[in-house]
């Protein structure tokens, strides 16, 4: 393994990429040294897109890399068949390791924590980027998500789509984008109603920064109501003189 470690490493471009390669325990070990070695501290990209480490694989790469001085700037885990119980180990290598960018995509309900989302609102963050497509929120982590945009500082991206998010967290997510002033992009198609998603075109009023949000298809007459909104919103960053006009997508 450690051979097809060196061959997966692009110095050059400082990545190392070992996606759908499956892993075992061994493996892992074997990667968190390397990673750990005095000569590879500044890695700009690990991809472990379908390695299937589970949260003991999750769980060895933290005890080895957490506070070990690695900066990686794009830290890649979709389905890897992780839980809740790695949530903690996550936003804890994220902060250690300065990730800016996180793609968590398909772990269905390592969303269901509470400690991921420390990873956006710590003073010490710079996560810009996160993506957690296809991963199951309940209301409350739904809430705690959005409690951390509120209090975000540096998240530019937020990719939440497929995440059965429903109109009973309408309110947080509108009152999270009303005050944020970091957020640029929200993809968020879920089974939210017109009312709902007028609720937080309405709150982007008070938002001068949001220019691309992403919403499911709807009724025409609910459509037109949204687009005139959006058009209100734009009118009032033209005589803001704000440059960043809003754009709304429906898929």
């Amino acid at each position: 393994m450690c051979e097809s470690i060196e061959k997966a490493a692009v110095f050059n471009d400082k990545v190392i990429n070992l996606s759908t390669i499956k892993l075992s325990t061994c493996d892992i070990e074997c990667l968190c040294l390397f990673l750990t070695s005095s000569s590879h501290k500044q890695w700009v990209k690990v991809h472990l897109y379908g390695c299937y480490i589970q949260d003991r694989g999750l769980h060895i790469i933290h005890k080895y890399i957490n506070e070990s001085g690695i900066t990686i700037t794009e830290l890649r885990l979709s389905i890897n068949g992780l839980t809740q119980i790695s949530s903690s180990f996550i936003s804890n290598i994220v902060l250690s390791c300065k990730v800016e960018t996180v793609v968590i995509n398909g772990n269905p309900t390592i969303g269901d924590n509470e400690e991921l989302y420390t990873m956006l609102s710590h003073p010490s963050s710079v996560v810009d980027l996160l993506a957690m497509d296809n991963v199951a929120l309940s209301s409350t982590s739904c809430r705690a998500l959005f409690a951390a945009v509120k209090d975000s500082t540096k998240l530019k991206i937020l990719t939440i789509n497929h995440n059965n998010i429903t109109d009973d967290v309408a309110d947080d997510i509108a009152n999270a984008l009303a005050v944020n002033k970091s957020l640029h992009t929200l993809d968020m198609y879920n089974p939210i109603s017109g009312e709902s998603m007028q609720l937080i075109l309405q709150a982007l009023r008070a938002n001068k920064i949001l220019d691309a949000l992403t919403l499911p298809s709807c009724p025409p007459a609910i459509k037109e109501k949204l687009v005139s909104l959006k058009d209100e919103i734009n009118d009032m960053r033209t005589k803001q003189r704000i440059t960043q006009h809003l754009k709304v997508r429906f898929i």
